[in-house]
């Protein structure tokens, strides 16, 4: 997703290795099960939640390393989940990999260390 105009971006626009495609579709898949998990609510709700919510988790470290090959040709974000469905939901204060300040955009914000985005 474009952070200017908020559209996504075709993949086959951005000329990328055949290796970072495929990363690219892995990761997707893998954090669109993660996401469908989350959403359906039922048996796998939580345990989905505590996957996306952990800094440490496969899915945000195989993103985190696609988000580092892309940022060798273009400016690259890692899009951050976060639960605002939750009753006390507060946004994250600090950077949820290496708790650093955020930097506040127009339209959200992001740690420039970890190359993280967080919708407000």
């Amino acid at each position: 997703m474009c952070l200017q105009c908020r559209n996504n971006v075709p993949v086959s626009r951005l000329r990328l290795s055949p290796r970072i495609t495929t990363g690219l579709k892995h990761w997707s898949s893998l954090a669109d099960s993660l996401y469908r998990l989350w959403l359906a609510s039922g048996d796998y709700e939580a345990w989905a939640r505590r996957q996306l919510l952990d800094p440490a988790g496969e899915v945000h470290k195989v993103g985190l390393d696609l988000v580092r090959a892309l940022n060798r040709r273009k400016p690259a974000w890692y899009w951050w989940f976060q639960d605002e469905s939750r009753p006390r939901f507060r946004p994250l204060g600090s950077c949820p990999r290496c708790s650093g300040a955020l930097v506040t955009l127009q339209r959200g914000r992001e740690c420039r260390r970890c190359r993280i985005y967080l919708e407000p």
